[in-house]
Order: structure tokens, then C-alpha cells, then sequence
């Protein structure tokens, strides 16, 4: 196990779900079961709760700097708006049917239905403020996932059935162009998530959900071999977290790519199985492992540095130092 000590972060009634961590804010969806869903976040450097502005149906953040990406449900559909903590002030994406926001610096990806009731993949620019699409087919295009930088996007493409998925990326090459590539076939590949550098995802073309990495352009496509099933991956640095387990048990595992070591993080078969593992590294000296708990409370560890190689699970064979080591380690989990 990870070492580390815990705190609450928030106690209350109703759910927390769906954390997403940059550095020093984590956002969440907060529903009250009272018919209000909120998005509010918590600031690591002040250890203070606050509720982004919205009308109370507000779901599905994602957080890049000090801006948080949203989905808002109106009478007229699902819309994005993005807040920023700093100036407090929210943009409007324009249009309706889009929501799922995936933001990192200045861009947006979303799933676009605002064209027809099967969703595309369109990105929206925050200098610019236009809105381009980067799919257009008769095929369901959802999940995108937006590197920290903004220079790349990963998405799944599956048959209007949510079958025969594959991932696909996106990489900038200049301004507002992007260059658009297959990066999968066997499978059924899900849930991309992008460093920028790599992009890693589930499959179960071993014939078990597993863990897969490569670049995000495309290269040699390396496997994360261990027992049970696997879900859920993110990426930061050289850091992979994901959850693995049996239905209904799973715990929090994180892979260090520079190392080739596998550690758990989590061990909850008391409480429950955490669900929605996200990791963030950033250049602080805290070390923070935060851990919120999704029904009633959120939580962080904070491990010590010189301990964070304690008691690794497996080695890989990856010699490959993809990226360098990162300094700081959050990462958050949601229990069912």
C-alpha cells in the first residue's frame, strides 16, 4: 500500500462524483437528491469548499489551471460553460447539444450533438473563441480527452451500438489545424486519456480488460499485463492510475512509468469500490494524494516523497523512460 495520512475535505449530505484534479484544485459534481446538481471545487492551497456559478443542473467538469469546463442542462438541452476561478467570470460555449467537456489550456473537446443525434467530436478555442469540428460521420464519436498543453485529442469511435470501438487521436501541427489518425483496431478499445505524449486506454483484445499505452501519434502499442479486470485509466506524467479488481471490488492502482512499478493506493473492501481515479502531477512540493469518497465525504493523503516507492506490486519490462518523473502526486477517486 501507499502510505499517507488522510483528511476530510467535505462532509455532507448527497453525492460528490466525477473528480478531476489539476495541481492545486480538484473539481466534483456535488447532487444534493434534492433536484440540484452543482459543480463546485476545492482549492488545495487555502484547504476551502466553493460552488461554481450555474443553475443548479450542472454536471460532468473537467479542470485545466485555474478553469473549469461543465456541462449545463437547460430547457433547450445541454450546453458548456467555463468558469474561471481567478476572474470569476463564465464563458458560454455557443449552441446546444454539446456537453462532456474535456479542457486542457486553452481548448475544449466535447461531444457535439447540436449537427444530429449521433455525437461528434468538436473542440472549442478559448483565445479564439471558434468552435471547430474534428469528426463528421455517421459513427458515434465520444469520450474525448484533451492533453494539459491543448496539443492533442483522443476520443473513442464506435458503431452506433456503443460497439467496435477504436481510438482515435488528434495532434495540433499549427494553429487550429490538427491532424487526425487511427490508433487501434483489435478489441473493443474505450476510455482514452492523454499525457500528450501517450495516449493510454482499456481493451480486451487479451481476452480480459487490460491496460494499453502507445504515443499519441501513433507507435509501438504496450501492454500492462496483470491479473483481474482493469477501468478507467488516466495519465499524468509518467504516471498511470487506474482501477483493477472483480466487479464489485475494485481498488486504486497507480503505474510509474519511470520505474516499471505497479502500487496500490486503495484498500476498500469495507467501504466499498472507488469509481473515476484521476491523477494529476505538477510541478509543487506538496506530494498530495488527494481522495474523495463519493457518497458522503472527500478525502486527502498526502504520502511522504522518500516513501512514495513502497512496496511495489510488479515490475514492468518497459525500459522506456517515456517522460520525465513528476514532483507532485494527486490523485482522486469516487466510492460507490
Amino acid at each position: 500500500m501507499l502510505p499517507g495520512t488522510t483528511q476530510a475535505i467535505k462532509i455532507s449530505g448527497g453525492n460528490q462524483t466525477n473528480p478531476h484534479v489539476d495541481c492545486n484544485l480538484t473539481s466534483y459534481t456535488e447532487d444534493d437528491f434534492q433536484g440540484a446538481s452543482r459543480i463546485s471545487y476545492y482549492d488545495f492551497a487555502t484547504n476551502t469548499n466553493h460552488v461554481v456559478p450555474g443553475n443548479s443542473l450542472d454536471l460532468l467538469s473537467d479542470i485545466s489551471g485555474s478553469k473549469i469546463a461543465f456541462t449545463e442542462v437547460d430547457w433547450d438541452g445541454d450546453h458548456i460553460l467555463v468558469y474561471d476561478t481567478v476572474s470569476e467570470s463564465t464563458t458560454v460555449i455557443p449552441s446546444w447539444g454539446r456537453s462532456r467537456p474535456s479542457i486542457g489550456g486553452n481548448l475544449i473537446a466535447f461531444e457535439d450533438r447540436s449537427f444530429s443525434n449521433a455525437s461528434e467530436i468538436s473542440i472549442y478555442d478559448l483565445t479564439t473563441g471558434m468552435v471547430s469540428r474534428l469528426t463528421n460521420d455517421s459513427l458515434l464519436d465520444q469520450v474525448p480527452a484533451v492533453s494539459p498543453t491543448g496539443n492533442a485529442v483522443v476520443w473513442e469511435k464506435c458503431q452506433n451500438n456503443v460497439t467496435g470501438c477504436d481510438i482515435f487521436s488528434a495532434i495540433q501541427t499549427s494553429a487550429g489545424t490538427f491532424q487526425t489518425q487511427l490508433l487501434t483496431g483489435a478489441g473493443e478499445d474505450r476510455w482514452p486519456r492523454t499525457n500528450g505524449d501517450l495516449v493510454v486506454y482499456v481493451s480486451n483484445k487479451s481476452g480480459e480488460n487490460d491496460i494499453y499505452f502507445q504515443r499519441v501519434g501513433g507507435g509501438t502499442e504496450m501492454h500492462l499485463s496483470i491479473p483481474g479486470d482493469q477501468r478507467w485509466p488516466t495519465i499524468s506524467g509518467d504516471l498511470i492510475s487506474f482501477e483493477s479488481g472483480t466487479p464489485g471490488d475494485y481498488d486504486i492502482f497507480v503505474y510509474d512509468l519511470s520505474t516499471g512499478s505497479l502500487y496500490q493506493v486503495t484498500n476498500t473492501h469495507t467501504r466499498g469500490s472507488p469509481r473515476h481515479s484521476a491523477i494529476s502531477a505538477c510541478a509543487t512540493a506538496s506530494g498530495a494524494l488527494s481522495t474523495p469518497f463519493r457518497a458522503r465525504e472527500t478525502s486527502m493523503s498526502t504520502p511522504s516523497r522518500s516513501r512514495f516507492r513502497v512496496q511495489p506490486r510488479t515490475r514492468s519490462t518497459i525500459s522506456s523512460r517515456w517522460s520525465t518523473a513528476s514532483t507532485c502526486l494527486r490523485e482522486l477517486r469516487t466510492v460507490s
